[in-house]
């Protein structure tokens, strides 16, 4: 966040999961690691919502894939994904991948 935001603050240190808020291109934004899995994300999406009203939170994470034509660093684009998750079949029931 130092390195690209202008203006970076600190907002969120909670369970070592830091939060900045400054201005990228012009732009207020904020920045915040979410852990791993359905369940992190599921309580700082909520936190982040409900405690601070953020509104649009967009999910940058990891994924695997096995192709012949993939070779290291390219980049994919998912266009949708499925889990046998209870948790996530619970708020989202059925599978759309």
């Amino acid at each position: 966040a130092e390195t690209y935001l202008e203006d970076a603050v600190c907002f969120n240190e909670i369970r070592g999961k830091y939060g900045y808020t400054g201005t990228y291109k012009g732009q207020r934004v904020s920045v915040m690691g979410t852990g791993m899995g359905i369940p992190s994300i599921l309580i700082y999406a909520t936190e982040l919502a409900r405690d601070y009203g953020c509104k649009k939170m967009i999910r940058l994470g990891t994924a695997g894939a096995y192709s012949e034509k993939l070779k290291a660093l390219d980049l994919v684009l998912s266009q949708g994904t499925s889990t046998t998750s209870a948790l996530n079949d619970h708020i989202f029931p059925g599978h759309y991948a």
